[in-house]
């Protein structure tokens, strides 16, 4: 059963690795009467990523206190299939799954359309999309590498696997461990997948805070918004969740 695509709106998710873990329920739940449009849920299975997150019952659990939320889970490991048929039974709305980690991508997302479920599909900062076409300047060594594995990067923007997605999710930080700095040489990977793919949700998730950061990977095209420790940390987090939403919809 294929998925069909909406046109894409903005999109404030908040990521559970950066809420009070003894308070997973309701963390959840405040988010949520914070105005969140969705939740994110990294999953780590400590070989794909050196760390281990969530599981099943966080999961479950997460769904028990917000049984109508969307949940958005970003699966960080290895054998993206094994954990369908759970994840379809909890109920999820979005798995998204690394790119890298598999080399059936294309059948991981049928799979996951076939479950009435979104597919995303997530891109690490160290996988080369040709970005030599985006108007954003990046370093020298950018450059270099993109010119020499543009080849590879043709395949990878192009492939069935990324056109066929709901999703493109782009990591801005290295994934395993919330709480690190923005990366600004993936602002040409949105610039160069917004170009290509003008109806597709792109997000981004990694260091992602209110002020410039947010304003420069909106205006480059992501639509959607991961963030977790500007979220949860905040006084205030539905006027935090506002402000996101203000400037996203300066530009969706």
């Amino acid at each position: 059963m294929q998925v069909v695509q909406k046109k894409p709106h903005a999109v404030v998710a908040p990521s559970l690795l950066a809420c009070d873990f003894g308070k997973l329920g309701a963390e959840a739940q405040r988010m949520m009467d914070s105005g969140a449009d969705e939740l994110h849920i990294d999953v780590m299975d400590g070989h794909f990523v050196p760390n281990i997150s969530f599981g099943f019952a966080d999961i479950e659990a997460v769904r028990k206190y917000v049984p109508n939320a969307f949940l958005d889970c970003h699966l960080m490991v290895t054998d993206p299939l094994a954990w369908l048929p759970t994840l379809r039974r909890i109920g999820v709305q979005n798995i998204t799954f690394h790119i890298e980690a598999v080399d059936n991508p294309l059948d991981i997302i049928n799979a996951i359309h076939n479950c009435g479920i979104q597919a995303g599909v997530s891109i690490k900062p160290n996988t080369i999309i040709d970005v030599r076409s985006s108007s954003y300047s990046y370093t020298l060594h950018a450059m270099l590498a993109s010119l020499l594995l543009s080849s590879f990067a043709q395949n990878i923007e192009n492939s069935p696997a990324i056109q066929s997605c709901d999703r493109i999710l782009i990591m801005t930080v290295e994934p395993g461990f919330g709480g690190q700095a923005f990366m600004q040489s993936m602002v040409p990977k949105i610039q160069r997948l917004r170009s290509i793919y003008p109806d597709k949700c792109i997000e981004v998730d990694g260091g992602i805070t209110l002020g410039d950061i947010l304003h420069t990977v909106t205006k480059a095209g992501a639509n959607a918004i991961v963030a977790g420790s500007c979220i949860f940390r905040s006084q205030n987090s539905t006027e935090t969740i506002q402000s996101f939403h203000t400037t996203l919809r300066q530009y969706f």
